[in-house]
């Protein structure tokens, strides 16, 4: 599909990547925010996971989309949990049997 989009320019494979990175950064930091209630600890273990290396080479590889993809279908399911209620929660347990079967 990013082919499609994006065509065989590189910078918009990468920049997909990128947002599929935020969106795993601060998915992580909300379940641990709502798991633990502190914010600078749950804040500081999401900045060590979007910074650290080995995460930030699933980005800088477009080939590595699956890694992405995996770390948010495997957050998604925690979500409900936090006490969302109606479309969010709905819109949560879509997106993650949505993009398991893409891993």
């Amino acid at each position: 599909m990013d082919c499609q989009i994006y065509g065989i320019d590189p910078a918009g494979h990468h920049e997909m990547n990128m947002i599929w990175h935020v969106i795993d950064a601060v998915l992580l930091f909300w379940v641990l925010l709502q798991a633990t209630g502190y914010l600078g600890r749950s804040f500081m273990v999401a900045a060590l996971f979007a910074l650290h290396p080995i995460n930030v080479e699933a980005v800088a590889w477009v080939a590595e989309r699956k890694t992405l993809l995996s770390t948010f279908s495997s957050s998604s399911p925690w979500q409900p949990t936090g006490g969302m209620r109606g479309s969010l929660q709905w819109a949560a347990m879509l997106s993650s049997r949505f993009c398991s079967p893409a891993v």
